[in-house]
């Protein structure tokens, strides 16, 4: 949980894969239309997978720079929900994302649908606003994965994100 003001609310990761770049650039262009209008804290980043499968992070976008992850967060996070399906690592990894709260559920869910060729916006925010979020993705036609973070994940993230994975035994 997050506290804002005398309130707690709860942090989620709110995941969603579009065919095309455009629809994923109308997606973060409303998620951040969205946490201007709305006091809330969020982060949104716009990633694609190249048809020959390499990973690339095209934008962030940053609402609130106060409660902000730098781009090399989301970089991390990235890697690692994607060396899940490595065999070498997938156990260190599986742990270090369950850490932080994202299960296996979260990211087979995610990879399932980020094929080649695809766009996906993922999004970090507060219960409060969570609807909103999840409409402008239906709305746009994309599926949503979401996951629901433990209770101070802000102070954990960054350090447990970046700590040296230990490899298989």
């Amino acid at each position: 949980m997050v506290k804002k003001g005398d309130e707690l609310t709860v942090l989620e990761l709110i995941g969603s894969v579009f065919d095309n770049s455009s629809t994923a650039s109308l997606a973060a262009a409303a998620l951040a239309r969205l946490g201007k209008d709305l006091p809330i804290d969020k982060d949104t980043v716009v990633v694609t997978r190249e048809e020959e499968g390499e990973i690339k992070l095209r934008a962030s976008v940053k609402v609130n720079m106060e409660h902000s992850h730098e781009e090399s967060c989301w970089e991390r996070l990235i890697a690692l929900i994607f060396a899940t399906s490595d065999p070498e690592t997938a156990d260190a990894v599986s742990a270090r994302l369950a850490a932080i709260g994202i299960g296996k559920s979260f990211t087979s869910r995610f990879l399932a649908n980020f094929r080649s060729g695809n766009y996906a916006v993922l999004v970090l925010t507060d219960e409060s606003i969570r609807d909103q979020v999840i409409g402008v993705f239906r709305g746009l036609q994309g599926g949503v994965v979401r996951v629901r973070l433990p209770d101070e994940i802000r102070e954990v993230w960054r350090t447990i994100l970046f700590a040296p994975l230990e490899g298989p035994k």
